[in-house]
C-alpha cells in the first residue's frame, strides 16, 4: 500500500500548483520554486511521469470510491474495527474514540513484552506498526489503518492480536509529562 498522500493514495513528491490566472506572484526564493517558469504547456524540467500516473490513478479511485467522504468512511469503519477487537483482547486505548485520529490508533504494547519484542513479533508475521516517542515508547505502539488495507489482511492482523493479560480498565490517561492537555468535557 501507498501512503505518501495519506487519504489520495498517491504517490509522494509531487506537488500541483494552481494559481488564478493574472495573480502577481512573489519574487521566488529559488530557481525551482519561481512559478512564472512552470506557466504554460513547457515547464522547464521533466514532470516525474510516474507520480502524475499515480496521481491520476489515485484520483480516479477516490472518485470510485464517494470522493474525500467515502475515503474517510472506509478508514474510519478499519481503525473502528481494530479498536473494538484490541478492547475485547483487553489493550488499553488511551485516546478516546471522538479523540482519536481516523486512520491511526494507539494501543498498549501486549502484557509481558518490550516494544522491541513486539515490533520484531509484528515485522515476522509480515506486519509494520509503529513506535511511540519519548515517555510512551516502552507502554504504545501505534497501528495505522491509512491506505488500501484488504480485508483479508486486517482480519489476518486480528487473528494475530494475542489476548493481553490485563483486563481493559475503560480508557487510562496518558501519562502526559511535560505536554498535559486538558480533557474537553
Amino acid at each position: 500500500a501507498c501512503t505518501g498522500s495519506k487519504c489520495l493514495r498517491g504517490l509522494p513528491g509531487l506537488a500541483v500548483v494552481m494559481v488564478e490566472p493574472g495573480l502577481e506572484l512573489n519574487q521566488p526564493k529559488s530557481w525551482f520554486l519561481n512559478l512564472e517558469r512552470y506557466r504554460g504547456d513547457n515547464p522547464p524540467i521533466t514532470a516525474p511521469v510516474q507520480s502524475v500516473l499515480a496521481l491520476r490513478q489515485a484520483l480516479v479511485e477516490l472518485g470510485e470510491q464517494g470522493g474525500l467522504a467515502g475515503r474517510h468512511t472506509e478508514v474510519l469503519a478499519q481503525a473502528q474495527r481494530v479498536r473494538s477487537v484490541l478492547r475485547s483482547r483487553g489493550y488499553d486505548l488511551p485516546i478516546r474514540d471522538r479523540d482519536a485520529s481516523c486512520t491511526v490508533t494507539l494501543a498498549e504494547i501486549p502484557q509481558g513484552k518490550s516494544w522491541q519484542e513486539w515490533n520484531d513479533a509484528c515485522l515476522d508475521a509480515g506486519f509494520v506498526v509503529f513506535g511511540c516517542k519519548e515517555h510512551l515508547k516502552e507502554k504504545y505502539f501505534q497501528i495505522s489503518t491509512m491506505g488500501e488495507v484488504p480485508e483479508e489482511e486486517l482480519d489476518r492482523f486480528i487473528a494475530f492480536l494475542p489476548e493481553n493479560s490485563k483486563p481493559y480498565p475503560g480508557g487510562s490517561k496518558i501519562p502526559r509529562s511535560n505536554w498535559e492537555v486538558e480533557e474537553a468535557g
